[in-house]
């Protein structure tokens, strides 16, 4: 069995900025002040991390780049070929695979179940998104 997939990377690129816009929404003016809040986060914290705002733009687009190719691939797999079908894959992808790791964080670590949801939905419609362009890409 061959499980070789064709990855168009212009759509690859595509999803990966489109996760980045969603992030920046989700965690800026939508619920950017809960996230502040449940993650215990302050502007002074965040002024004295290590990593600067534009290395960690990059590294996030690194991580949304190898989510989007490797989405492809499944996508290419699954035979996905059309918007919904994409959702489809997706929504697969977040419950298999997002959505059960993350659970981790309030099994082990006491998170809570308000942040779990919090980050949860926002994978959820990034990866949505994500699968819909590639998968009608």
């Amino acid at each position: 069995m061959v499980l070789e997939v064709n990855v168009n990377l212009w759509a690859v690129l595509v999803s990966a900025i489109a996760a980045m816009i969603i992030g920046s929404l989700w965690y800026g003016p939508l619920f950017g002040k809960a996230w502040m809040k449940l993650s215990g986060m302050t502007p002074q914290k965040m002024k004295s991390m290590k990593t600067s705002v534009s290395k960690a733009y990059l590294l996030g687009f690194i991580g949304a780049l190898v989510l989007a190719y490797v989405l492809a691939i499944i996508i290419g797999w699954a035979g996905a070929v059309d918007v919904w079908s994409g959702v489809v894959v997706g929504f697969c992808v977040w419950i298999g695979f997002s959505a059960t790791h993350a659970l981790g964080t309030v099994i082990w670590e006491g998170k809570s179940w308000t942040a779990f949801w919090l980050h949860g939905i926002g994978g959820l419609v990034s990866l949505v998104i994500q699968a819909a362009i590639l998968a009608a890409w």
